[in-house]
């Protein structure tokens, strides 16, 4: 175990500050406070960065994605597959089954 997280201390040490920094966030302000907080950083190249950032995780990059892999690493394209079906299902589910009563942003 101490040789997994000395092997991965440059990402685990930016993750826990990053980590505690967010809970201390949710702990001291709401929700919309936050929001208007952050939306102070607002600019165009963001705005255009963002709007296209927004589709890496749509279905249809995964497939071009698992595709591309498929001529690489059979491996991983099986694991980018299953995880994006396994994450997609529990999304879905949880959206559908659990929240179904919550009002989703499109509304």
């Amino acid at each position: 175990m101490y040789r997994l997280i000395k092997k991965n201390l440059y990402f685990l040490l930016p993750y826990l500050l990053f980590l505690v920094a967010g809970g201390i966030l949710i702990l001291a302000k709401s929700k919309a406070d936050t929001h208007i907080e952050f939306n102070q950083f607002h600019n165009g190249v963001g705005n255009f960065f963002f709007r296209y950032a927004t589709y890496f995780g749509d279905g249809i990059t995964v497939v071009i994605a698992v595709i591309i892999l498929l001529t690489v690493k059979y491996r991983y394209s099986i694991i980018i597959a299953l995880s994006n079906i396994i994450s997609a299902s529990i999304t879905q589910g949880l959206k559908h089954f659990v929240f179904q009563d919550h009002v989703r942003p499109k509304k």
